[in-house]
């Protein structure tokens, strides 16, 4: 653990390994992850043993913890030449790129940004109501434009002003 973790007894790639090693031998006995429920403040700060918690922040936490530990261990050969020798295997299996797009309704300027990712926070509700039948759908209504205008609306770099604009995403690069 010190030698993942310098300065800490506790390595949540290690305990992770240890969990999935006791959940996949032939003991049909149930195994309690409590080795890492008691280490919740030193993978998320403010969580707490017995506290009700938000599962797809603690997956965030979790990711995060274990690039950190693994990425000392990527081969450079694996590394994109983007990543500044933080890539590991989670960022490749799961890590993507999402590009905004602010267009200028005045102008037409555009500004483009591109930020990684390694989880995506999809709606399942519809605005019109319902929820989405499939992630593709959800997928869709994610990256589908919308229109800053009114108290929303954007400051256009060029035409130094608040303008109507349009956003939108898209992937750039996907897991």
């Amino acid at each position: 653990s010190s030698q993942h973790s310098p300065g800490s007894q506790f390595c949540i790639g290690c305990k992770l390994e240890e969990l999935a090693v006791r959940n996949f031998s032939r003991s049909t006995t149930a195994s309690a992850p409590k080795n890492i429920a008691n280490a919740l403040p030193l993978i998320a700060r403010g969580f707490r043993l017995g506290r009700q918690e938000d599962s797809h922040e603690f997956m965030r936490y979790t990711l995060e913890a274990l690039t950190k530990v693994f990425a000392p261990m990527a081969p450079p050969e694996h590394r994109p030449h983007d990543t500044n020798g933080r890539w590991t295997l989670l960022q490749r299996c799961f890590g993507g790129a999402l590009q905004s797009q602010i267009r200028c309704l005045s102008c037409l300027h555009e500004s483009n940004t591109c930020d990684p990712f390694l989880d995506l926070s999809l709606e399942l509700a519809r605005p019109s109501g319902g929820c989405c039948a499939s992630v593709n759908e959800a997928m869709e209504l994610f990256m589908h434009e919308e229109y800053l205008e009114g108290q929303n609306r954007y400051k256009c770099e060029k035409c130094s002003k608040l303008v109507r604009a349009r956003k939108q995403f898209s992937l750039k690069r996907a897991p």
